[in-house]
């Protein structure tokens, strides 16, 4: 449970990532727009101030045609502004109320069932989104995701909990079990434990790979000479790094898993099997 809370730490800090990222590109496309707006509302009143001095007019007309186009000028880069710090709040108050198909589309899948367990409790914050809040949420309580992500191994533990509560119960009756057969399945349950540790790892380090590229514009070169040139260099070299200890551990996972699975299969006779 404490891999899955490092694994959730690791998705919420790369969704953090993605959502900054998308935020930087809107407000950009916000500045692009109010850029142009600016652009033509100039070009408007330099039109105007034109004909404003054409000839033929008196001082006094030519004065308040330069005023009104002054005055419209003032106007319509106020009303500019107005309106781009109003895209700027709709997009902020949009990734903080998150609807849940928001959400379910930026989690993992299998925290998917999780979420619906808890959604009415689920609010954003200005410091955070929802699908952020939910995240942090199964960071603090590993048990609740652990049911969702791994129900299988769930489901083993407390069957094994029950065999253990049935052990003792029948040691305080006088009867006996094989210790062959205890010691048998106890090494076959460590190698199925370490296993999934070592799966868990896998994942943990393929999210942190995966936080790391989404966060980088996709087909987006090093710009050498540009102050991001290191930040992305030191990027690429984690994201590589991430990737390798995936692979390698999730290929240990399934050498080791395939161990277990003969351990528990072999049909040989060992010399201190009681039976």
């Amino acid at each position: 449970m404490r891999e899955l809370a490092q694994i959730i730490r690791a998705e919420r800090l790369a969704l953090r990532d993605r959502l900054r990222a998308d935020r930087r590109r809107v407000l950009e496309e916000l500045r692009a727009a109010a850029r142009s707006e600016r652009l033509a509302a100039r070009a408007e009143w330099q039109r105007r101030l034109r004909d404003a001095r054409q000839e033929g007019r008196g001082e006094v007309e030519r004065l308040r045609a330069e005023l009104a186009a002054e005055r419209a000028k003032q106007s319509a880069e106020w009303k500019i502004e107005r309106g781009a710090r109003a895209d700027r709040s709709a997009h902020a108050l949009a990734q903080r109320q998150q609807s849940d198909e928001e959400v379910r589309a930026l989690i993992p899948r299998e925290l998917a069932p999780l979420f619906d367990r808890v959604a009415r409790s689920i609010r954003g914050e200005p410091a955070q989104t929802r699908a952020e809040a939910f995240l942090r949420h199964a960071e603090r309580h590993p048990a609740q995701a652990f049911e969702v992500v791994e129900p299988r191994a769930h489901e083993r533990i407390e069957t094994v909990r029950g065999e253990l509560a049935q052990a003792t119960r029948a040691a305080a009756m006088g009867e006996t079990t094989s210790s062959y057969a205890a010691k048998r399945a106890a090494r076959i349950e460590r190698m199925r434990a370490k296993a999934a540790r070592l799966a868990s790892a896998a994942e943990g380090a393929h999210a942190r790979a995966r936080g790391i590229a989404d966060a980088i514009p996709m087909g987006q070169p090093i710009l050498v000479g540009h102050h991001s040139q290191r930040r992305h260099e030191r990027d690429l070299e984690r994201m590589r790094r991430s990737f390798s200890a995936s692979v390698e551990l999730a290929g240990d996972a399934k050498a080791l898993a395939r161990r277990a699975d003969r351990a528990e299969q072999n049909p040989a006779i060992s010399s201190d099997d009681p039976d």
